[in-house]
């Protein structure tokens, strides 16, 4: 797995880290405004912060962990010999709502390559955590996110890592490493909890049944609104980057190629965003000037990418005269998310961030021209961008569809942000 700091995904958003607050600023004296959730882009593995966005007040902090599709809830794990004790933890007010110990030590799965944690269904109605540090085998605890039943486990030998759980819990699917026979290669299993065996065929897309096995490294994934699909962003760096459409009820995937070019850092700003209709899942690169439709439905990818254009990306110029936090941030992923009437699509690379019009997918605006940019979130309600950036190092309110800087505020180190929510 690629460990790179990460922009936050606006649509499936996980945590990662704690969080700096604004530099000198006072309490929050009025209802209303927006709650950021964000952590220090320069600390890993500390505490989420819950900031008040009008006046940078620090307002609870939070464990590190994966929240539930809603965001009312986090789920964190925490050790104590050799057992594991998981919670869950009240996002609006930092109160352990239930918690669960268990023997071994787990921790939950990695759902981005910037490290960022998921294991969820796509109802947030399951949960699943996998084995840290056994050897030649691999296990996972199952149990309903109400923590309602005790955790059930499934022990298998070899190297697997968590990929889905269906919405009824009843299908778990896994990433199998051919790493001992096949370096770099892996496929994709399907564990049937109802039959409690690994179903002995491997999914694969049936167009491609000549190699049971796949290369790449998963950058990150949304699900499909009724759950029945998971779209996975995939970046293998011979072929370029791809989309793995795994259907999570019928257990079929389908591989979706993306326009090729670029250096594999490059490859790493694409990102994925859906209509919350269902109705189309876009892909877009603003370090590349490329943008692709897959026309979907609830069966699925309807074909492969359906349309297809290219713009002319930020200049690398807009790098110069910038100061050396700037190039702190190492490898970057791009993130990408639909305004609220979903006529603009907006995505950040390393270079800035982009307005695209979805009708005609060509370029609406350079939204940010900022490449000292951390990380970018949409507002639950759709109508602020919040980013974050290495130059002050400041906090900026934006109107999404003009880029107007509503609001700025200084910050004491750059944040990478996760989630803003309306109060």
């Amino acid at each position: 797995m690629l460990m790179a700091r990460s922009f936050a995904a606006a649509v499936l958003t996980v945590l990662l880290a704690g969080c700096a607050t604004a530099a000198g600023a006072a309490p929050r004296t009025t209802p209303g405004g927006y709650l950021l959730y964000g952590s220090d882009a320069q600390v890993g593995n500390a505490p989420i912060s819950v900031i008040d966005a009008a006046s940078g007040h620090l307002e609870r902090t939070l464990p590190v962990g994966t929240p539930s599709p809603d965001w009312s809830r986090l789920f964190a794990v925490s050790y104590s010999g050799t057992r594991t004790t998981l919670r869950a933890v009240d996002t609006h007010s930092g109160r352990t709502l239930a918690q669960i110990s268990f023997e071994g030590s787990f921790g939950l799965p990695f759902a981005t390559a910037g490290g960022q944690t998921g294991g969820l269904s796509p109802n947030g109605k399951w949960l699943v955590v996998q084995s840290v540090g056994l050897a030649n085998e691999t296990a996972f605890m199952l149990l309903p996110a109400a923590f309602t039943q005790r955790p059930r486990r499934v022990t298998l030998p070899g190297d697997f890592s968590f990929d889905a759980i269906s919405n009824d819990g009843n299908r778990l699917y896994l990433i199998e490493s051919l790493a001992a026979s096949q370096p770099g290669h892996y496929r994709v299993r399907l564990y049937d909890l109802a039959a409690g065996e690994l179903d002995p065929r491997v999914i694969i897309d049936k167009r491609e049944v000549s190699s049971a096995s796949m290369t790449g490294t998963r950058v990150s994934g949304v699900f499909a609104p009724d759950g029945r699909w998971q779209y996975s962003l995939y970046i293998n760096q011979a072929k370029g980057a791809f989309i793995h459409a795994l259907n999570l009820e019928s257990a079929f995937a389908w591989c979706i190629d993306l326009p090729p070019g670029g250096m594999t850092y490059q490859q790493m700003m694409w990102s994925l965003a859906i209509d919350p209709a269902g109705s189309a899942l876009f892909a877009v690169n603003p370090t590349l000037g490329k943008v692709a439709r897959v026309d979907i439905s609830a069966d699925g990818p309807s074909s492969d990418v359906s349309q297809a254009s290219s713009f002319i990306p930020a200049q690398a110029s807009l790098r110069s005269g910038f100061f050396s936090e700037a190039d702190a941030k190492g490898m970057q992923l791009g993130t990408s998310a639909l305004t609220r009437d979903g006529q603009t699509l907006i995505a950040t690379g390393d270079l800035g961030t982009v307005a695209i019009d979805v009708a005609g997918l060509k370029l609406r605006r350079q939204l940010l021209p900022d490449p000292a940019l951390e990380s970018v979130v949409m507002s639950d309600d759709g109508g602020v961008l919040f980013a974050s950036s290495w130059r002050g190092p400041s906090l900026l309110e934006v109107n999404p569809t003009t880029g107007a800087r509503i609001k700025v505020l200084q910050t004491n180190s750059a944040l990478t942000l996760y989630h803003a929510e309306h109060r």
